[in-house]
C-alpha cells in the first residue's frame, strides 16, 4: 500500500463493522432461561486455555509481513509501527473469525482485500490472503463446516457461532494471558477449541463441566442476564432496577446491588399478596414480613375451617388399611397423617400443631407457595437485603451480590409463569392450592442437564 494512502484512509465510526446482534434459538433461550432460574439444575461447560501471543496464525502473518517490508526501500518504520499495531489488534477471537469469513466467502485475493477495505485492522496489516488460504487450508474447512453460518456476529462477550453460543469470560481481549470461555452447551466451547487449536492460538487447553462451587457456577450469571433482559417479560420499572444492579456490579457496588435486589423482589412480593389475597398488602411493611404474609395465606389453608371433613369413616378407614400395605413407607405416614388431620376437632389445636409440623418436616411435602429453590434463593435476598440496610458486620460482596439478582431474577421468571395460570373466577383459596400444588413440580420442570 503506498505511503500517501495512509492520510487518504478515514476509518468507520468504529474500528471494526457493527455486529448483527446476536439472536437466540427457542432453544437457546430455553435453556438459557432454565440456568437463570436454577443454576445448579443446569450446570455450564468453560473452557480455559493459554493465549499464544504473536504465536499461530498471527506470528505467520507478522512473519509474511515482515518479508515485504524487508523489500521495501523507504519508510520501513512506519510499516513497522502500523504493523505493530495491527498485530496488537488482531489478537481477538473476533478478528480470527472475521479473516476466515472472509476467506471463506471469498474466492479470490482482490475480492478479499475489497471485503477486509472498511476494516481497520486489516488496513494496519499487509495479510497475504492467498498464502493464508494455503497455510491454513485445515482450519479453514474446519471454520466453514462448524463455525461459520449468517448470522455469525459478536454482542459484548457473547457470541453466535453455528453450533451454538458462548459467552467469553476472560481472553486477549481484556489483554491477559489466559482465555477462559464458556456456554450452556457442549458443543459451542468444543468448536471454538478445536478452531483456536487448529489456527495455533491456545496452548494447555482443558474442556470441562461446572456444577459447583456456587461462586463459581454464578459466575457467568450477571453476564447472562444482561443479554437475557430483552427476553424476559418485565414491567420498565424492574427492568431499570436489573439495569442498575447489573451496572453496581460491574462497578464493585454490590452493597448497591443487592440493595435494588431486595425492592425488586418487594415489588414482585407485593404483586404475590395482593394478587392471590385480593386485598392491598398492609402499609409500611418490609421484605421479609411481605413474605411472612404470602406464607399466612398458605397456612390458612391447611387450618381446621379449611379442612372437610370425610363423609364415610369405615371407606376412609379401609383406604389407610390399604395404604399401609405399600412398600412406600413416607407415603404411607403422610397419606394416614392427611386422614388423621381431617378427624382433629378445631380445638384440638395442639396435636394439630404437631402434626402439620411432622409434614413439613419430611422433605417430600410441604405447603409453601414457592417451589424450593425460588423460596431458598428468595430467603438469600431478604437476608442480604437486611445486612446491607442494617450495616451488619458481615460484609456484602460479589457472592452475595450474585446470589441477589439470582434470587430476584429467579422470583420474577417463577412469577411470570405463574400469573399466567391463575383463574380469576376461582376463589382465592382455589388459587392458592393450585399454585401449592404447582410448586411440588415447579423445579423439576424448569431445569435438565446441560446437552451436548
Amino acid at each position: 500500500m503506498a505511503l500517501n494512502e495512509e492520510r487518504r484512509y478515514h476509518p468507520p465510526s468504529t474500528t471494526r463493522p457493527q455486529s448483527k446482534a446476536v439472536k437466540l434459538s427457542p432453544f437457546e433461550i430455553k435453556n438459557t432461561i432454565n440456568y437463570l432460574t436454577n443454576p445448579t439444575s443446569i450446570g455450564f461447560f468453560r473452557v480455559e486455555a493459554d493465549w499464544a501471543y504473536s504465536d499461530g496464525i498471527t506470528g505467520y502473518i507478522k512473519n509474511t509481513s515482515e518479508k515485504k517490508i524487508g523489500r521495501r526501500k523507504v519508510n520501513a518504520d512506519l510499516y513497522r509501527r502500523r504493523m505493530a499495531e495491527g498485530l496488537r489488534r488482531s489478537e481477538k477471537i473476533t478478528f480470527l473469525f472475521t479473516l476466515f469469513k472472509i476467506l471463506h466467502t471469498t474466492n479470490t485475493p482482490a475480492q478479499a482485500r475489497s471485503l477486509a477495505a472498511d476494516d481497520y485492522t486489516f488496513h494496519l496489516l499487509d495479510v497475504d490472503f492467498a498464502r493464508i488460504r494455503k497455510e491454513y487450508a485445515e482450519a479453514l474447512e474446519f471454520f466453514a463446516n462448524n463455525i461459520y453460518y449468517d448470522g455469525l456476529g459478536s454482542v459484548r462477550n457473547i457470541t453466535k457461532i453455528k453450533s451454538g453460543t458462548f459467552l467469553v469470560m476472560a481472553g486477549p481481549k481484556d489483554g491477559g494471558p489466559k482465555l477462559e470461555v464458556i456456554s450452556l452447551s457442549a458443543a459451542p466451547v468444543r468448536d471454538l477449541q478445536e478452531f483456536l487449536q487448529l489456527v495455533g492460538k491456545i496452548n494447555n487447553a482443558s474442556h470441562y463441566t461446572v456444577f459447583s462451587p456456587e461462586e463459581e457456577l454464578l459466575s457467568p450469571y450477571i453476564a447472562i442476564t444482561k443479554s437475557m433482559l430483552n427476553q424476559i417479560a418485565m414491567p420498565e420499572s424492574i427492568k431499570s432496577h436489573f439495569s442498575k444492579m447489573i451496572s453496581d456490579y460491574d462497578n464493585d457496588n454490590f452493597t448497591g446491588c443487592v440493595s435494588t435486589a431486595g425492592l425488586v423482589a418487594e415489588e414482585l412480593l407485593t404483586q404475590v399478596y395482593e394478587t392471590l389475597s385480593r386485598k392491598p398488602v398492609p402499609r409500611n411493611l418490609m421484605l421479609g414480613q411481605i413474605a411472612r404474609q404470602i406464607g399466612e395465606l398458605t397456612k390458612q389453608l391447611r387450618s381446621p375451617a379449611n379442612t372437610a371433613k370425610p363423609q364415610n369413616k369405615t371407606r376412609t378407614l379401609s383406604m389407610v388399611k390399604h395404604q399401609t400395605k405399600s412398600k412406600d413407607t413416607i407415603s404411607m405416614l403422610m397419606f394416614t397423617t392427611d386422614t388423621i388431620l381431617q378427624y382433629v376437632d378445631a380445638s384440638s389445636t395442639s396435636l394439630q400443631h404437631k402434626l402439620l409440623q411432622l409434614k413439613k418436616d419430611d422433605g417430600s411435602v410441604d405447603f409453601s407457595l414457592f417451589p424450593r429453590t425460588v423460596k431458598l434463593s428468595l430467603d438469600d435476598v431478604i437476608l442480604y437485603r437486611n445486612n446491607a440496610s442494617h450495616k451488619s458486620p458481615y460484609p456484602i460482596g460479589s457472592l452475595e451480590a450474585l446470589k441477589s439478582v439470582y434470587g430476584s431474577l429467579s422470583l420474577l421468571i417463577w412469577w411470570n409463569s405463574q400469573k399466567k395460570t391463575i383463574d380469576g373466577s376461582k376463589s382465592h383459596e382455589e388459587v392458592l392450592e393450585s399454585l401449592v400444588d404447582a410448586a411440588k413440580t415447579y423445579d423439576t420442570s424448569q431445569g435438565h442437564p446441560p446437552v451436548s
